[in-house]
C-alpha cells in the first residue's frame, strides 16, 4: 500500500469517527445552543402532608407556593413512595425503587437477612441505572444542589459522583435541623458511625453554629445560582429536609402559630377537609379517613396533653412556613437573574406525613434519648431536643387520606405537586384525577431538555424507563397518563393501581392479618369501602398485575 493510499485510509477511517461522534452528539449539541431549552429548579420537601400548603386547602401561610400555583398547575394525584430514599431513587432514575438499588431502606437493611446481598437492594443509588442530573450535565446542562441525599453515604455515590457539578448534601436519612451532629437515630454498627455527615462537592464539611437546615440549603444554592454563567441551562435540585423530625424550628417562626392549634388535631382535619370541598379538590359528599385505632379522640385528652399535643403542631407550622420563605428566596433570586420566565419549577413532598413517634425508630432506646436530648417542654424546637409530631397532627396533614408514611395507602404515597414554567399552559388550574408518579419527574425533564436519554453508560445497559413524560398533559393533552399498573412494596407493605382501581395490602398487626383490599379510588380516594369480595375478576386483575411487578422489578417480597 502507498504512503497516498494509507494518508487516504487513514483519513476515511478519521472523517467516519468524526461523523459518527457528531450523529451521536448532535442533539444534544443543537439543544445545548437552544434558547427553548428551561433551567429546571426541582424542589422536594420531606414528609410534607397533603393539605399541609394553601394550595392544598392548608392554613399554614405558604405565599411563595401560593403564587407558583396560580401561575402554574396544581397534580392531586400525584404518586411517590411510602419513604424518603426509596422515592429518591424513583426521582433520580425513572425506574422502581427495587431497579434502583433501593428496594428497601439502608437504615433498616439489618432487619431484613433476605435482602442483605441482593440485587436491587444495595441501599443506594445504583450504577446501573441512570441518573438524572448526569444525564442533563452530559447533555450541556449546569447542575446544582443544595439539601438531603440519602442515595449513598459511601464515596463513589455521594451528589458530585453522580452528575453534580456543585452540590451541598446531607448525605443520611435525617438530622437535627441546627447543628447538632448526632444521627436521627442510633446507626446499626460501630459508634464511630452516629455521626452525619454533610459534604460539599469532594469533601466532608463542617457546620456553621448558627446553621439552620431550611436558610443553609436556600442559602447555598442561592450562591449556586449566583455564580451561574447564563450561557448554559441549569438544573438546580433543593430537597429540604423539613419538615421532617426532628420539629425544630427558630422560635420567632414557631411563635406565629401560638394558639392556633388549641382546637385539635380532630378539628384541623375537618377544616382541611371543608377548603379541600370548597376548593374543589373532592365532592361535599367526601368523608375524611378514620384515625388510627391507637390515637385518642382530641376531646378525650386531659388539658396538660391537650397543651403539649397543640405546641408540636405550632413548631411543625412553622417549620413549613419558614420553608416557604427560603423557597421565596430561591424564586426571588431567579427573577433578579432575569432567569424565572425560562424556569420550569416542580414542587412536591417525597411522601406521606410522619406520624412515627422518635421512640420507635430503628434502635432508638429511651435512654439514647434523655441521655443526648433535653426534652423538657419548655425546650421543645431547639438545638438540642428531639420530639416528633405525632399520629395525630399527621393525619390532619394528610387529610383526606387513610393513613401516613411507610403504608401503600393513598396517606403514605399521594403527594401535593406544583408545576410552573415553561410548558405548562394551564395556569392555576387542578387536575384531580391525572395519575401521575415520581417516575415521570425524569423523562418529563429529558423531554423539556430534547434530550433522548442514553440507552447504555460505561458500558452497562440501563434499564428502559419506566415513567411517562407529562409534557403533553402540562401543555393541556387530555387521557391518562399512564396506561399501564403503578406498583408499590416496601416493608411487606403493597400495593397496585390500575385505572381507577387500587389493590393494597396492609401489613398484618396483632390485630389482624395482612390481606388485600379493592379500592376504586376516583370514586373512593379515602380507601373507605372495601370492595375485594364485590369484584373477584377485578381482584383477579390485579394480582395478576402484581405478580408481573414483582418479576419485572425484581422484587423479594417479604413475609
Amino acid at each position: 500500500m502507498t504512503l497516498l493510499r494509507i494518508f487516504k485510509y487513514v483519513l476515511l477511517i478519521s472523517l467516519a469517527i468524526t461523523h459518527s461522534h457528531v450523529l451521536a452528539k448532535s442533539t444534544s449539541d443543537a439543544d445545548e445552543r437552544s434558547p427553548q431549552r428551561p433551567n429546571i429548579l426541582l424542589i422536594v420537601a420531606d414528609d410534607l402532608g397533603f393539605s399541609d400548603l394553601g394550595p392544598f386547602g392548608g392554613e399554614i401561610p405558604t405565599p411563595a407556593l401560593d403564587k407558583l400555583a396560580q401561575t402554574g398547575m396544581r397534580l392531586a394525584s400525584f404518586y411517590t413512595a411510602p419513604t424518603c430514599s426509596p422515592a429518591r431513587s424513583m426521582l433520580f432514575s425513572g425506574v422502581d425503587n427495587h431497579l434502583a438499588g433501593i428496594g428497601t431502606m439502608a437504615e433498616v437493611l439489618d432487619r431484613y437477612p433476605a435482602l442483605q446481598n441482593k440485587p436491587g437492594y444495595e441501599g443506594y443509588l445504583s450504577k446501573n441505572v441512570l441518573s438524572m442530573p448526569d444525564v442533563l450535565r452530559r447533555n450541556g446542562y449546569r447542575t446544582y444542589m443544595a439539601g438531603k441525599w440519602h442515595l449513598g453515604e459511601n464515596r463513589g455515590h455521594w451528589p458530585v459522583d453522580r452528575g453534580f457539578d456543585k452540590s451541598f448534601a446531607l448525605l443520611n436519612a435525617g438530622a437535627s435541623h441546627f447543628n447538632n451532629p448526632l444521627q436521627l437515630f442510633p446507626p446499626a454498627g460501630k459508634l464511630s458511625e452516629d455521626k452525619v455527615t454533610y459534604v460539599e462537592n469532594d469533601k466532608v464539611v463542617p457546620l456553621q453554629d448558627d446553621f439552620y437546615s431550611s436558610k443553609d440549603f436556600a442559602d447555598k444554592l442561592i450562591q449556586y445560582l449566583g455564580e451561574h454563567q447564563s450561557d448554559k441551562p441549569f438544573f438546580a435540585y433543593l430537597p429540604f429536609t423539613a419538615p421532617h423530625d426532628p420539629l425544630h424550628s427558630p422560635k420567632s417562626w414557631s411563635d406565629k402559630f401560638k394558639g392556633d392549634y388549641d382546637g385539635g388535631y380532630d378539628q384541623l382535619q375537618q377544616q382541611r377537609l371543608a377548603s379541600l370541598i370548597k376548593h374543589g379538590f373532592f365532592p361535599a359528599t367526601i368523608q375524611a379517613a378514620q384515625r388510627m385505632p391507637h390515637v385518642q379522640a382530641w376531646d378525650s385528652l386531659d388539658k396538660e396533653t391537650r397543651e403539649r399535643e397543640s405546641r408540636k403542631m405550632e413548631i411543625y407550622a412553622g417549620m413549613i412556613a419558614n420553608m416557604d420563605h427560603q423557597i421565596g428566596r430561591v424564586l426571588a433570586l431567579l427573577k433578579d437573574r432575569a432567569l424565572y420566565n425560562n424556569t420550569l419549577i416542580v414542587f412536591f413532598s417525597d411522601n406521606g406525613a410522619n406520624g412515627n413517634q422518635y421512640e420507635r425508630y430503628p434502635r432508638t432506646q429511651p435512654n439514647w434519648l434523655a441521655e443526648n436530648f433535653d426534652n423538657a417542654q419548655d425546650n421543645w424546637g431547639n438545638k438540642n431536643s428531639r420530639i416528633s409530631l405525632g399520629a395525630g397532627w399527621a393525619h390532619a396533614s394528610m387529610t383526606p387520606f387513610r393513613l401516613l408514611k411507610f403504608f401503600t395507602t393513598e396517606g403514605g404515597i399521594r403527594s401535593p405537586m406544583i408545576v410552573s414554567g415553561p410548558g405548562v399552559n394551564k395556569p392555576g388550574s387542578v387536575d384531580l384525577q391525572t395519575v401521575a408518579h415520581i417516575m415521570d419527574i425524569a423523562p418529563t425533564f429529558y423531554e423539556a431538555a430534547h434530550i433522548v436519554p442514553p440507552k447504555e453508560v460505561n458500558g452497562i445497559k440501563m434499564p428502559a424507563i419506566q415513567g411517562k413524560s407529562l409534557s403533553a398533559f402540562l401543555g393541556g393533552q387530555t387521557g391518562p397518563i399512564h396506561e399501564e399498573y403503578l406498583g408499590w412494596e416496601l416493608f411487606g407493605g403493597r400495593a397496585i393501581r390500575l385505572g381507577d382501581w387500587k389493590l393494597v395490602w396492609i401489613q398484618s398487626t396483632s390485630k389482624r392479618p395482612g390481606r388485600w383490599e379493592l379500592f376504586n379510588i376516583a370514586q373512593d380516594p379515602t380507601e373507605s369501602t372495601d370492595l375485594y369480595a364485590k369484584y373477584p375478576a377485578k381482584v383477579k386483575l390485579l394480582e395478576s398485575a402484581w405478580d408481573d411487578y414483582v418479576q419485572r422489578n425484581g422484587v423479594i417480597p417479604l413475609p
